[in-house]
């Protein structure tokens, strides 16, 4: 029998005794399921392009540093414009960003 999950975009498998679920719940199961595959991508380019700027922070490298911050922020911004992340979320890394990179400098 093939998996009839909610994550493998089937229904799922009746239950005895259980009740039928409502069909705007699959439907939310569903579209769940197309935003899942949607969203992890971009959260994932998001994630790799800030990890990356940190590295090159603490490696004390100033200009790959910079140029990769500035990759980050951009990644960050067009997250939280396909509604990805929260604006306010990716503000907040982006801010934690800069603040890493200006402190190497101010020493």
């Amino acid at each position: 029998m093939p998996d009839q999950t909610p994550a493998a975009g089937g229904a799922p498998a009746a239950q005895p005794g259980a009740k039928k679920k409502a069909p705007t719940s699959l439907k939310r199961l569903r579209q769940g399921v197309r935003r899942r595959v949607h969203n992890t991508p971009v959260r994932a380019v998001a994630k790799r392009a800030v990890a990356r700027a940190v590295d090159l922070i603490e490696e004390g490298d100033a200009k790959s540093a910079r140029e990769a911050v500035q990759r980050a922020i951009s990644s960050l911004d067009r997250a939280a414009a396909k509604g990805v992340i929260h604006r306010n979320n990716a503000a907040r890394r982006k801010s934690r960003l800069m603040h890493a990179l200006q402190k190497p400098q101010a020493k």
